[in-house]
């Protein structure tokens, strides 16, 4: 669902404008605590809503895969493609300022959206990918097996915890539009969170897709993203 950049302005929201069909309103997620007649909204009239879109966006394809001998790779030639992909995407969809993860495959897919934007990439720690505990040695197999069917937050150590309500915070404090370039976990993270879902693994982000939010002080809104386990999109 496409959204105009003047849709997100700060408003004045009242029940006129909603039946009238002026809110933007994606597409519920199932159980979403936000869904309802008005997405959460506070819809009295004169009340003043700040929304912010939030683009998030999964790296590009990296030289190395994730748990290997290289510990922070960057793209590879096909990665770089999709990160200008990605970039020639974002760019339709108006200004936005732009945050990356520390780790280089997500400042290079990054670093094509600030090229074709004239923008500067901020980094914010918080949105970087999830870290295995020091003692484990095959990480491809500690994160397949933290993500299958029916493990929840709930049931994640302490540490792993922390890092998702760091990464939310994170995503609360968000007040501008902005484009942030981020990880698979990341993007479950944020997309469970709008969903009202506890699971580990909630969706599936194609390398260098993008996933739209919106982020009001009732919460996150998931207006676009990647398929949800079992279901064909979640847009």
């Amino acid at each position: 669902m496409a959204l105009s950049r003047d849709s997100f302005k700060r408003r004045r929201l009242g029940l006129t404008a909603f039946t009238a069909g002026r809110l933007p309103i994606g597409r519920p997620c199932p159980a979403n605590r936000l869904a309802g007649v008005a997405q959460g909204l506070d819809i009295r009239a004169g009340y003043e809503v700040a929304m912010a879109r939030l683009f998030l966006v999964r790296h590009g394809e990296p030289k190395a895969t994730w748990g290997g001998a290289e510990a922070d790779p960057g793209l590879s030639d096909l990665g770089r493609a999709q990160a200008e992909a990605a970039a020639s995407a974002l760019a339709l969809l108006g200004r936005f300022n732009i945050v990356s993860s520390p780790l280089q495959r997500a400042r290079q897919t990054a670093a094509a959206t600030a090229r074709l934007l004239g923008g500067s990439i901020a980094i914010e720690p918080r949105i970087g990918e999830i870290a295995a505990p020091p003692q484990i040695e095959d990480r491809r197999a500690w994160l397949q097996a933290l993500m299958r069917p029916g493990l929840g937050w709930r049931d994640a150590d302490p540490a792993l915890r922390a890092w998702r309500a760091d990464l939310l915070a994170a995503i609360g404090e968000i007040s501008e539009d902005v484009a942030m370039f981020s990880h698979f976990v990341a993007i479950n993270v944020v997309t469970g969170a709008a969903c009202g879902r506890d699971a580990i693994g909630v969706c599936t982000p194609a390398l260098a897709s993008i996933s739209e939010f919106v982020v009001e002080p009732a919460g996150i809104r998931l207006i676009s993203g990647a398929p949800f386990a079992g279901e064909a999109s979640a847009t």
